[in-house]
């Protein structure tokens, strides 16, 4: 394996201690939280943006990302099932 790719099992995402923006992300995609968890989670992946993204076109980027995983939510869009099978 490449030493800048990391695989990332979606249903263990829950059980990294990593505190990554990226893996934070991942784990807004695929856990199912109720929606106060959900906004809670996302607020603090939203701070942790801002402190850790020095380019501002991306900081951008990545907030918008947020909100708009919440937004779903919100609508009730489910959250990525993991199978565990690859492609699905």
């Amino acid at each position: 394996m490449l030493p800048h790719l990391r695989r990332f099992y979606l249903d263990e995402l829950a059980k990294t201690s990593e505190a990554s923006l990226s893996v934070g992300v991942m784990r807004l995609i695929v856990e199912n939280k109720s929606q106060e968890k959900t906004g809670e989670f996302a607020r603090q992946l939203m701070t942790q943006a801002r402190q850790e993204l020095t380019d501002a076109t991306l900081e951008e980027k990545v907030l918008e990302f947020i909100k708009a995983v919440v937004s779903l939510r919100v609508a009730g869009v489910p959250p990525v099932v993991a199978t565990g099978e690859p492609g699905g």
